[in-house]
């Protein structure tokens, strides 16, 4: 015969820490090997951290004549509803063969690993007595925590500008905050969890870039929020996220840029103004952007080691990165007077455009490439013009075409 039995005691029971259960034999010489019986445990392997977990137990009578009455399980782990760790099954009368089931909410703890239990049954319905115990005789009795906690990004860092908060919305610092929630080994929200998260730059970040704002944020009801983070540098970044004993996460990479403007859907130039070049603060260049995409144009500066064109000594001590939206785009470069001095040769007609792209485009020397000078325009990219102006600065006007990518310019 089968019965199940759920003990009023043990309704909303939690077993909390980790969470891999396993049931012990009962010391030697406490019970003969004529009177047997089993412990399963169902289901044998949990996720990390999840929350009221049903674990169900079943015992079963393997004697030949004696009746398994009650038993004692003792769980490694704090279960829900319950002053201490012993489950008291009593009054269970399981005649030879019989078997009994009991469910037990338990808390799975985050620390992947096998648990063991220890159990004791006797003969007695009210677990009195001495000598008439049972004998376990598939222990020890495991349960096994498969997946640990973890941190998972589930409000995205996405692109922000220079100096300002970085947010789930790009060059939005009203947008929703940067997330990072504790989940267990199925990817669920641990709704508990106060773990303390901490945010850092991720590999490959420029040097000389610092993440500044709150870095370490205690979770509520299993989330983190990141109100305030800036980065100081333009550039391409990831984030990552780590908290003692969780396993860590990386967020998708985004880019910071000096300049950000949004280009409506109508047929109006948009443009990022005058933006000075860091390495001298006189030197400036202004992109413009004509068409009808909706997006971004955005303006940043890397260092110079990026671009360098064969032949020909570079200007500007940094390159100058243009993206997006999908149009046209013309950029003039001011190369300040004390610059053009700085060589013997410095004619209008000496400057030229060391450009980098994504793409194949005709250099200045007649042959395709991804890196080189521009011609004179034709087909863009191209240069449209070069001259100096009455105070002495160089200026060269660039011709780029439509497209999202981000290409290089280093005068």
């Amino acid at each position: 015969m089968s019965a199940k039995r759920h003990l009023a005691t043990l309704t909303g029971v939690v077993l909390s820490g980790a969470l891999a259960c396993a049931l012990l034999a009962p010391a030697a010489g406490a019970a003969t090997t004529s009177k047997p019986y089993s412990v399963t445990l169902s289901p044998g392997s949990l996720p990390g951290g999840k929350h009221d977990q049903v674990i169900t137990a079943t015992l079963t009578n393997r004697t030949t004549t004696q009746q398994l009455g009650s038993a004692n399980l003792t769980s490694p782990f704090t279960v829900l509803g319950q002053a201490d760790n012993v489950v008291r099954l009593r009054n269970l009368a399981l005649a030879p063969g019989a078997s009994s089931s009991v469910d037990i909410h338990v808390d799975v703890p985050c620390t992947a690993g096998s648990y063991q239990w220890s159990v004791v049954a006797k003969q007695s319905n009210d677990f009195n007595g001495s000598g008439n115990d049972l004998s376990l005789s598939n222990g020890p009795i495991r349960s096994a925590v498969t997946a640990g906690c973890a941190l998972r990004f589930t409000t995205q860092p996405q692109a922000a500008r220079v100096g300002q908060t970085i947010t789930g919305t790009a060059f939005d610092p009203g947008g929703p905050a940067v997330a990072v929630s504790v989940v267990d080994g199925d990817g669920n929200v641990i709704a508990t969890s106060t773990a303390a998260v901490t945010l850092t730059l991720g590999l490959g970040a420029p040097a000389g870039a610092t993440l500044s704002g709150t870095k370490t944020v205690d979770a509520v009801a299993g989330v983190a929020r990141f109100t305030d983070l800036k980065i100081n540098l333009s550039g391409s970044y990831t984030l990552a996220a780590t908290s003692p004993g969780l396993t860590p996460d990386t967020s998708p990479s985004f880019s910071i840029e000096d300049v950000a403007t949004f280009c409506a859907a109508t047929d109006v130039d948009c443009t990022t103004g005058n933006v000075p070049y860091p390495s001298n603060g006189k030197s400036s260049v202004n992109a413009t952007a004509h068409g009808t995409a909706v997006g971004y144009l955005t303006l940043s500066f890397r260092p110079a080691a990026q671009l360098d064109c064969a032949g020909y000594i570079e200007n500007a001590g940094n390159v100058t990165l243009v993206a997006g939206p999908d149009r046209t785009k013309r950029l003039t470069f001011t190369v300040d007077k004390s610059d053009m001095n700085s060589t013997p040769n410095n004619g209008a007609a000496q400057l030229e455009m060391c450009f980098g792209a994504p793409y194949l485009f005709t250099t200045k020397a007649g042959g395709q490439a991804m890196t080189g000078l521009l011609p004179d325009c034709g087909t863009p990219p191209c240069v449209l013009s070069r001259k100096k102006d009455q105070a002495g600065d160089g200026i060269i006007v660039v011709q780029a075409p439509g497209g999202t990518q981000d290409p290089a310019f280093r005068p």
